[in-house]
């Protein structure tokens, strides 16, 4: 049976080689939104980085990279692009993003973090594949094996590894949930990955997804200042730069913060959201994992998540409940 230390020795295997020696590097598409789960992958983006010896020495989100200011800060040496769920055409915006990163830097290593592949017009892909086969060093990292099968059949031309998610990699502690936490939380998607389920709630039961509270906000929009005024005022980009790579992981902690104090809530986790599984695991608290839209969850559970011993998956609310009953008469 894997554990997280193990996967994570696995996965700094797998970053060195595709990274090269250690030394500088550029670190791209922060995400600069409130799911937790994004920004517990950049934390343990960041961690991996660390312990391997690579320094980030510019950092920038989608809406506010400037290849002229990336060659300044960052003359030579790998430019990475952040990981997670997105690369494809389901969100729109990412992969214009990542392409066109590609085309601005055509003789520099690029490596995609480790993501999952879905594509629902096979003419975007097409397009894709065109775009990043005719890199010089182009490698893509995918976290789960379907996606692995996708990238053979969709980019033949493209190097394609293996790479657990890099959010096992964050370093998290667990909240106070108080004299009497709740017995479930669950935490589920409203988005257009989420699933209809007819569920069965126990009473102490939460239900919510990832948010910030109105204090979160005002953290966030507070540490967010300095960069939006930097990409407005030119004469204030260079002092942005230097506080830029701080900001961004403030930012990323201050959604996860939130996120360990909405799953320290309750003694078990049920969650239809990957990273939601994760945060749980590395909290050390109960998981029973349940699937998205198209797979993601399952894939992962199959290939390593499920290896961990606090993490089970449920095929349905039926399921879910007999798990839930047979947890609560151990």
């Amino acid at each position: 049976m894997e554990t997280v230390a193990e996967i994570r020795l696995w996965t700094e295997r797998v970053l060195s080689e595709a990274l090269g020696p250690p030394g500088p590097v550029a670190l791209l598409d922060f995400p600069s939104h409130p799911n937790a789960g994004d920004s517990l992958i950049y934390l343990g983006t960041l961690a991996y980085l660390e312990r391997l010896g690579y320094t980030p020495r510019f950092v920038s989100d989608q809406f506010r990279y400037d290849p002229d200011r990336l060659r300044s800060a960052h003359p030579e040496g790998p430019i990475l692009m952040q990981g997670g769920g997105n690369y494809g055409d389901r969100y729109p915006g990412y992969q214009p993003h990542r392409e066109a990163v590609v085309a601005d830097f055509p003789d520099r290593r690029i490596v995609q973090l480790p993501v999952s592949l879905e594509y629902l017009d096979e003419n975007k892909a097409a397009a894709t594949h065109e775009r990043i086969k005719q890199h010089s060093d182009y490698t893509l990292l995918v976290r789960e094996r379907p996606s692995m099968e996708r990238a053979a059949k969709l980019f033949p031309n493209v190097k394609a590894v293996y790479c657990p998610d890099l959010a096992l990699g964050a370093d998290v502690k667990g909240a106070d949930p108080g004299a009497d936490p709740e017995e479930v939380v669950w935490l589920l998607r409203t988005d257009s990955e989420g699933v209809a389920r007819d569920l069965h709630l126990p009473e102490g039961s939460v239900v919510c997804d990832w948010e910030l509270t109105r204090i979160d906000r005002f953290k966030w929009a507070t540490w967010d200042f300095p960069e939006r005024l930097g990409n407005r005022v030119d004469w204030v980009r260079p002092v942005t730069n230097r506080f830029q790579l701080a900001g961004y992981q403030k930012l990323a902690q201050i959604n996860v913060r939130r996120a360990v104090r909405t799953l320290s809530r309750g003694r078990i986790v049920v969650t239809d959201r990957l990273h939601a599984a994760v945060l749980g695991t590395l909290l050390g608290l109960p998981v029973i994992a349940m699937d998205n839209s198209y797979g993601k969850v399952s894939s992962i559970y199959n290939d390593y998540l499920g290896s961990l011993p606090a993490v089970m998956f449920a095929e349905t609310a039926t399921a879910v409940k007999a798990m839930i009953d047979a947890m609560g008469n151990r």
